[in-house]
């Protein structure tokens, strides 16, 4: 599945449509720092690639941010279980505090841990992340979009793990009587979303994860004709 800057944003949002740069605005204190990157994975082999996490340049996503790809030579996620292949992004989101073997440094301007702790808990608190879709209308022959979004809550020491599996459609248009051209067209039709909790002492203890929230995103092929 091709991978556009646009597809993917998220923020942390401290209520419902208000996200925490306000906050951070506000008090000039750093609470949330997001980490992204592309990881592959094959029988003998992992590669990981560390993508910047930037404000998204679509009107559609102000306020939020994407992740530049400009770094990868093939923007694309793929699964290819006969060969045991796969690739996937993953965002995590960290406390300003927090570290582990990926967030190695902690920024000058940190809020304290008991105001951080206080936007984890609160009720209406958590991280949005918005997936971009598209879908061919055959009536109009055009392809439309839309963003459809999830949210992963947060709570103080816990890490949310949470898989993302977006179905990637490819339809494919014959047209002519006698002589028949086929055109494909290509997009990510939905996707299906898994969470669990984990201590974060334990997971930070056994697997040195220090993020409040791991979201891995990753493909599923599906085709139409």
């Amino acid at each position: 599945m091709d991978l556009s800057e646009d597809m993917i944003a998220f923020r942390f949002e401290i209520s419902y449509g208000l996200s925490i740069q306000s906050l951070e605005d506000l008090t000039n204190k750093i609470y949330i720092v997001h980490k992204a990157y592309l990881i592959s994975l094959t029988q003998t082999s992992q590669e990981q690639v560390d993508l910047d996490v930037v404000k998204c340049k679509s009107p559609t996503l102000e306020g939020y941010y994407c992740l530049d790809l400009s770094k990868l030579p093939n923007s694309s996620l793929y699964t290819d279980n006969n060969q045991s292949i796969q690739s996937y992004l993953q965002i995590s989101t960290y406390g300003c505090l927090d570290t582990d073997n990926l967030k190695t440094t902690i920024p000058q301007n940190c809020a304290s841990a008991q105001e951080i702790n206080s936007v984890f808990n609160s009720q209406y608190s958590g991280i949005k992340i918005k997936i971009k879709t598209s879908q061919f209308n055959t009536t109009s022959r055009s392809i439309e979009t839309s963003y459809r979004s999830t949210i992963i809550n947060t709570l103080q020491n816990q890490i949310f793990l949470t898989s993302i599996k977006i179905q990637q459609q490819v339809t494919t248009i014959k047209e002519g009587y006698l002589f028949q051209t086929e055109t494909n067209f290509t997009s990510a039709l939905s996707y299906g979303v898994e969470s669990q909790s984990l201590q974060q002492q334990l997971a930070k203890q056994f697997q040195n994860l220090g993020s409040i929230s791991q979201a891995l995103l990753e493909d599923v092929f599906h085709e139409i004709k």
